[in-house]
């Protein structure tokens, strides 16, 4: 981070003194080739934004750091511009290298939750058009029911902002979460709080996705009947849900928010249906596999949480190979979970959005092209043939994760015991949900052939 210029250091710079600018100047310089080469890791909307910012900040440094005229009156007007124009971009870069202000009070947080009430809760309460449209595709014969559920998660997600203190408590800064991820939440009622990414805080996230990813985050810490994760967005593997599983799931009230944020649908109730229905072996089949996924993804953070407090079962670690069990072997655990939880990271990203699946007539065995870019997995119909959607789910889960950690590789874990893990995850959740999972995976149809 760059130290914030003082009084003192200000006052240098605008009498030339004491090689200030001169040490902010080469302090500036590496920060900007540090978070040039950072935001070269990025991807999607998150990597244009930063970029974007990156931009201003070097822009606005170059025109301060111009050499200075030689003569007053335009020398002096120099060096206060200099002045003046040094703690923001101070602020741009630190805030682009992971500095984030203080929580408590936040205005622009306290903006995202008064734009979700007036512009969501309000309109779901008052059933307008839009609201009523979004409710429906999202939940189905679950609609009404679901309207109560977000002034509750509302009234939530305010009681976490008023208790936010900087010490840990309400919206806490989280800056292990990943780059693209805004929020991730602990706990629930009155001792919950939720980890806020540092792109969230910064407004680099676009606004409407970060109060989207709050009022996710804040149905997870509900009192009562708090949601669970079953299928988030990528995918549209949220729209396969049927209306008792989304009724429970985050990403659906996510949905309606983003729905009624950006003032249309994300699709219309003819290609949910179409999606629910089978257009399509392929899209459905990988909206099945993201949800699966996800899921798993979920209970993989559960159990390093579990591993730390020792309560780790080998009902719990199902399709994993047989690991160490007790209080002994609590740390070398721990650590196994922890090389888990990584590949499972990277499982994550490959079915939410690195990977895309077409289906082919021009072979009959599955095949994955890659590029720098993107990753193709053709899969041909006439593999696909007959078969139920949750099978072909697997089949491809199998396929991707093999290729990714092949059998014989150097992986802690290897791609069939990932995937024996993923494929077997409605076993192994929470015994309330296990019946409801099962009955999803199994119950997802689609046309017996493909057009």
């Amino acid at each position: 981070m760059l130290p914030f210029p003082t009084t003192v250091m200000l006052t240098d710079i605008e009498k030339d003194k004491n090689y200030v600018w001169a040490a902010y100047a080469r302090l500036i310089t590496g920060a900007l080739a540090k978070v040039k080469a950072e935001g070269a890791k990025l991807g999607g909307d998150i990597a244009v934004r930063y970029d974007n910012e990156r931009l201003i900040a070097t822009m606005e440094f170059e025109q301060l750091n111009k050499p200075l005229p030689a003569m007053d009156p335009q020398r002096g007007q120099a060096l206060v511009a200099r002045a003046k124009g040094l703690p923001k971009v101070v602020v741009a870069l630190n805030k682009l290298m992971g500095w984030v202000p203080p929580l408590a009070g936040d205005e622009y947080l306290r903006g995202l939750i008064d734009q979700i009430e007036s512009k969501v809760v309000v309109a779901v309460e008052k059933q307008e058009p839009l609201a009523q449209q979004s409710l429906q595709i999202c939940f189905g014969d679950k609609a009404a029911a679901a309207v109560p559920r977000f002034r509750q998660i509302l009234t939530q997600l305010q009681a976490l902002y008023a208790r936010t203190d900087d010490k840990g408590k309400g919206l806490v800064h989280g800056p292990a979460l990943p780059a693209t991820m805004g929020a991730l939440a602990h706990g629930t009622g009155d001792h919950a709080h939720v980890d806020l990414g540092t792109n969230l805080i910064n407004g680099l996230l676009d606004r409407f996705e970060a109060a989207a990813s709050l009022f996710h985050e804040a149905s997870h810490t509900l009192p009562a009947d708090s949601t669970v994760d079953f299928a988030y967005r990528n995918k549209d593997a949220h729209y396969l849900l049927p209306p008792g599983l989304a009724f429970l799931n985050a990403a659906s009230y996510e949905q309606v928010v983003l729905d009624l944020l950006n003032g249309k649908l994300a699709s219309d109730e003819k290609k949910v249906a179409a999606l629910r229905h089978g257009a399509g072996t392929v899209q459905q089949a990988h909206a099945l596999l993201a949800s699966r996924v996800t899921r798993a993804w979920v209970r993989a953070y559960d159990l390093h949480g579990v591993a730390l407090k020792g309560g780790l079962t080998p009902d719990m670690l199902a399709g994993l190979p047989p690991m160490p069990q007790g209080d002994t072997y609590k740390d070398l655990l721990t650590q196994l979970v922890l090389a888990f939880q990584e590949q499972m990271n990277t499982l994550m990203q490959t079915v939410s959005s690195r990977v895309t699946i077409v289906g082919t007539t021009e072979t009959d065995k599955l095949d994955i092209k890659s590029t720098p870019q993107e990753s193709v997995l053709y899969v041909p119909y006439s593999w696909a043939g007959d078969r139920p959607t949750n099978e072909v789910s697997v089949e491809l889960l199998r396929f991707l994760a093999d290729k990714i950690w092949p059998q014989d590789g150097d992986s802690v874990f290897s791609g069939s015991q990932l995937s024996g893990y993923v494929a077997s995850i409605h076993l192994t959740d929470r015994p309330e949900l296990q019946t409801m999972l099962q009955e999803f995976y199994s119950g997802v149809q689609r046309k017996p052939k493909i057009d």
